[in-house]
């Protein structure tokens, strides 16, 4: 190719207008091709003119195809856990299963001793047991064939109380044949009324006792029982005889069938000259209250008050103690009774006057079942009976019996407030002198105890 062919060729090319970067390529090979050519052609061999200034940027193209999708990132973080949702209710209950075999029976205990029982044996292993002699559900235990310690009871005799606790006749809260006893005024089982006093003529076996307020029981020496509870709004009396002119205030009750005895006997006052008064009779060992001496006269001595000693370990006023009240209630077999209180002395008489009579002891009551309500009108009644007053001239006074004894043995519970001994068994009031004689001393207080069984 000349250089005129070539100078042409290049004055058309850049007429040329180019719009898109394959034309502009395009038109380069073309430009190549002819300086090659032009080359080849050894046309011109002139040196190469300087190179011409760069032509100005052409514009952009058109933006090209999408390229293919990217690899995908990584997972983000987990979001936060949403709250719980509400509980749902409760499903029924299955069905209870069956009843699985009873388990096997268990080896049988070591056979118990065959030693004899004598009382030498008996008093050996009673000072083995160390004074764990206890009652519990109708049987002595501790005992080990034994003997009580502090009366010296036999064996025979304690057989003999073990037959009667086996009975029923001491442990029990009766067998409820009586019914349900209501002391309202109308007649009931086992008492005679006068008034409103109900006297008990023989033990009452209830199944409830409800001794309304503004009625008396008088126990008169007779067991009270009641299998379920006595709700407590009256009276509940325990006799004392007081003096009356000379004469002492007698037993409280005589009959040998009751089996709680009696308070004692009073002491006589002097008449038909002077002299010294009759003692009261005593009671020991007992529970209730000793008797106050009779007044002196002028120059003769009123009769001591009767003495009443308690058991051996007995704590008057007290909660819990039950060897000695199971021995207050036998009357036989050779057990030693205990006593409830002592008589009031009698009054001393100077010459012609007469002394005053000493007042009775009270004896006991005892109320036994499974509980007592003790209502806010309940009383109780057990003071000892009051000495007479003297008569004629320089005499002496009557000293008064001693309180009795109330108890209640109670298997489950006693509610409301127990009357106290101080108020409820005083000692009996003293007769006054006459003259020179003085007035006679009063009697002492009883006791008030509760056992549990």
């Amino acid at each position: 190719m000349s250089r005129v062919q070539l100078k042409t060729d290049l004055d058309a090319m850049s007429a040329l207008s180019v719009t898109s970067p394959a034309e502009a390529k395009v038109a380069r090979d073309a430009l190549a091709d002819a300086i090659q050519d032009t080359v080849d052609e050894g046309g011109g061999g002139g040196t190469p003119g300087p190179q011409g200034p760069a032509g100005p940027q052409g514009p952009a193209g058109p933006t090209g195809p999408q390229g293919p999708a990217g690899a995908d990132g990584l997972d983000g973080a987990d979001g936060l856990d949403g709250a719980d949702g509400v509980d749902g209710a409760p499903g029924a209950t299955g069905a209870t299963g069956a009843t699985g075999p009873a388990g096997p029976t268990g080896p049988t205990g070591p056979a118990g001793s065959d030693a004899s029982v004598t009382e030498a044996n008996v008093r050996t292993a009673l000072a083995a047991s160390a004074g764990a002699v206890a009652v519990n559900a109708q049987k002595i235990t501790g005992l080990a064939d034994g003997v009580n310690p502090q009366d010296g009871v036999t064996v025979a005799q304690l057989t003999a109380l073990q037959t009667l606790i086996d009975q029923n006749v001491l442990l029990q809260c009766g067998d409820g044949s009586d019914g349900a006893l209501d002391f309202n005024g109308g007649a009931v089982a086992g008492c005679t009324l006068v008034g409103t006093v109900y006297t008990a003529t023989r033990p009452l076996q209830a199944t409830t006792i409800n001794l309304r307020n503004g009625y008396t029981l008088s126990c008169d020496g007779w067991l009270i029982c009641f299998r379920d509870t006595f709700y407590w709004d009256g009276l509940v009396l325990i006799l004392a005889k007081n003096g009356a002119g000379t004469t002492p205030g007698a037993a409280s009750w005589t009959s040998s069938a009751r089996p709680l005895y009696p308070g004692s006997q009073g002491g006589a006052g002097k008449s038909g000259g002077a002299g010294n008064g009759t003692g009261g009779s005593g009671a020991s060992p007992a529970f209730g209250g000793s008797g106050g001496k009779g007044g002196n006269s002028g120059a003769n001595t009123g009769g001591g008050g009767g003495a009443a000693s308690y058991p051996a370990g007995y704590q008057p006023n007290g909660i819990g103690w039950i060897g000695v009240e199971m021995q207050a209630l036998v009357a036989s077999n050779g057990i030693t009774q205990l006593r409830s209180a002592a008589g009031g002395g009698g009054g001393a008489a100077d010459a012609t006057g007469v002394g005053g009579g000493g007042g009775g002891g009270a004896g006991i009551c005892v109320l036994r079942g499974r509980a007592v309500v003790i209502g806010a009108t309940a009383t109780l009644s057990c003071a000892g009976g009051n000495g007479a007053n003297a008569g004629a001239v320089n005499a002496g006074g009557g000293g008064g019996g001693g309180g009795g004894h109330f108890r209640i043995i109670c298997h489950e519970s006693i509610v409301g407030a127990l009357p106290t001994a101080a108020v409820s068994c005083p000692g009996g009031t003293p007769g006054n002198g006459s003259g020179t004689g003085l007035v006679g001393v009063v009697g002492n207080a009883g006791t008030v105890d509760v056992i549990y069984f």
